[in-house]
């Protein structure tokens, strides 16, 4: 069978949960025999940050535009100029989307034409809405929920999304408890439960290292490591030998970056709290630690929860965090 996975989120450098999902996928789905073509829209320079086997293609539409004209026309400000005249702020919004989607139709089209897709697993919801409504795509589109699904159903861009996501072919969400809303709000009988695959490590975390770690990267409105600052600091004093290490990537959010670097200098943690960037080996940082602190809002699944697990270790998450508690 010839599978397009098309993801429209980051891909380029990137070391999320869902790029390690979207690169394991086509690993597998390539031993099976499948012919694999990954498909994505980045902007960013530089290379996938996951391991590809031989065999599985790449194709990256959003190389950086090196014309003034394309990035001007393909500038936000043009965008919403275009947009200006409707007065529906919902219709203004959905707008955009069909703009923004319409940018990206033609490069995408164009993979998934050589792929000779029989079908295309898409990574988001919008990437759900560039197939079904603007490309309208003929083979079956699967749509994959890397969130909690009541997250987005209350997000603004959920009315323009909801016609495409209530035709494609089927929905798949990561847990049990999210079947009954999603059946609700989309679709019926196309909605399947099937959860990331957590590795299963050779060893155990020793738990003597007096070292406290977290995984993902830092997002102030998901994540939320300054939650973990603010706690180790109220605890600092108590327990003098032990450590906090943060790890993923710091370039996403650089204002927060820079003020959780002001918040270690406030409570004078610069020996005790490091913000360590990114790491190709996590088995081996979750290994030499003793507890696992993951303070997120919203999870579909916490893949880096279920890693730290895996490794035996003590899970601290927010009970009101669903796909945690």
């Amino acid at each position: 069978m010839n599978i397009v996975l098309l993801d429209l989120w980051r891909v380029i450098n990137a070391k999320g949960g869902t790029e390690k999902v979207l690169f394991d996928m086509a690993n597998n789905l390539n031993k099976r025999g499948h012919n694999v073509t990954i498909v994505c829209h980045d902007r960013s320079e530089g290379a996938p940050s996951f391991a590809m086997d031989e065999g599985v293609r790449f194709h990256n539409c959003g190389s950086y535009p090196t014309s003034f004209l394309t990035k001007i026309k393909e500038s936000n400000f043009v965008r919403n100029l275009r947009c200006a005249l409707i007065f529906s702020r919902k219709k203004r919004r959905a707008k955009r989307l069909k703009l923004d989607a319409l940018e990206k139709s033609s490069c995408i089209q164009e993979a998934i034409e050589k792929a000779c897709a029989d079908i295309v697993i898409s990574f988001q919801p919008a990437a759900t809405f560039l197939l079904v409504d603007v490309l309208k795509v003929k083979v079956p589109v699967v749509t994959m929920f890397h969130m909690n699904p009541s997250h987005f159903f209350e997000e603004k861009n959920f009315p323009t999304f909801r016609r495409a996501l209530k035709n494609c072919a089927c929905i798949q969400v990561l847990m049990p408890e999210f079947l009954e809303e999603t059946r609700l709000d989309l679709a019926p009988k196309r909605v399947a439960y099937i959860p990331n695959a957590v590795p299963q490590y050779g060893v155990s975390a020793s738990l003597t290292n007096p070292v406290i770690v977290n995984v993902g990267r830092l997002d102030k409105k998901q994540k939320r490591q300054h939650l973990i600052i603010e706690a180790f600091a109220r605890l600092k004093d108590e327990f003098p030998d032990w450590r906090v290490e943060l790890w993923g990537e710091t370039h996403v959010d650089e204002d927060y970056t820079k003020e959780l670097q002001l918040l270690i200098e406030k409570y004078d943690l610069k020996e005790r709290v490091t913000l360590c960037g990114t790491t190709d080996n996590v088995a081996a940082k979750l290994e030499k630690s003793a507890i696992f602190l993951f303070p997120s809002s919203f999870e579909a699944f916490g893949l880096a929860l279920t890693e730290a697990m895996s490794m035996g270790l003590p899970v601290i998450g927010c009970r009101q965090c669903a796909a945690v508690s």
